[in-house]
């Protein structure tokens, strides 16, 4: 099986979760939720496997695929006291 990681981080001026960087090359994409940016993520694999076919390692791009998010947020936030 294939794990593709994804490695998300919200963007609190945009509002959106974006992928920062990922093992999948091309793959860019943001959404309103992690589990959007999730189901658009895998939703790109196999295009970008047949776009990417000339660099990607043959056993990684047979599958059966997944895909891995690993999401950062950090934020500060006030405390009532």
């Amino acid at each position: 099986m294939s794990v593709w990681t994804v490695y998300a981080e919200y963007d609190p001026d945009a509002g959106v979760w974006f992928a920062r960087a990922s093992d999948m090359p091309g793959l860019h994409c943001d959404a309103e939720t992690v589990d959007a940016l999730a189901r658009k993520a895998g939703g790109m694999i196999l295009d970008l496997l047949e776009i990417n076919a000339d660099i990607m390692d043959e056993g990684a791009a047979a599958g059966p695929h997944s895909v891995r998010i690993v999401a950062h947020d950090d934020r500060a936030f006030p405390v009532a006291a």
